[in-house]
């Protein structure tokens, strides 16, 4: 799929008929009181590399962030919202 720009619809028929769902997510489904005491744990040890996971761009190269994402590049852009 091509990084979308301006309005976008997804391709329901596919996924539906595979039986995919597309869901927006928040925060996730981590319990914070339990996950990053545990990062934090693991930052100490080297064994999570925040500086290589997370990278932030602004929201109008959010077609950047995709590719980025796509491509492995990053696990988690962040764009933060004018």
């Amino acid at each position: 799929m091509a990084a979308p720009h301006g309005e976008w619809t997804p391709d329901t028929a596919h996924l539906f008929a595979g039986g995919c769902y597309l869901q927006g997510i928040i925060g996730g489904s981590a319990i914070p009181a339990t996950l990053i005491p545990k990062l934090i744990e693991l930052r100490r040890h080297g064994r999570c590399p925040f500086d290589r996971l997370v990278r932030t761009c602004q929201f109008t190269d959010i077609a950047t962030a995709w590719t980025d994402t796509t491509s492995d590049r990053v696990v988690k852009p962040v764009l933060p919202m004018p």
